[in-house]
């Protein structure tokens, strides 16, 4: 999604009615908030005060606040492997339970 400054999110879930948003920074270097503006930006436009940022090392790991302007937004860095594991893991557990994740 493309913000007015044409900054982006990556991925936007709906989960329970409500807005989850999932930057993807897959690099050597730690993610820090500078490089989440497309993330402030969304969380601001539509009163989200939680996101997450998937990452490529399993140590840059822990949450950030996003500084946005009258809230507190905070993400949550998780590296790429656990949050792959934990996405599989919702889809084996839905199609168990007969739910339908989508």
């Amino acid at each position: 999604m493309l913000g007015t400054k044409d900054h982006e999110v990556d991925l936007i879930a709906s989960i329970e009615g409500r807005l989850v948003p999932f930057e993807v920074k897959y690099r050597a270097q730690a993610t820090g908030v500078g490089d989440l503006k497309g993330l402030a930006q969304f969380c601001g436009e539509r009163n989200v005060e939680r996101g997450y940022v998937i990452t490529k090392n399993f140590d840059d790991f822990g949450t950030l606040p996003l500084g946005v302007p009258g809230m507190e937004v905070r993400v949550a860095k998780i590296p790429a492997p656990l949050a792959c594991y934990w996405l599989g893991l919702a889809e084996v557990t839905a199609a168990r339970s007969g739910d339908d994740l989508g």
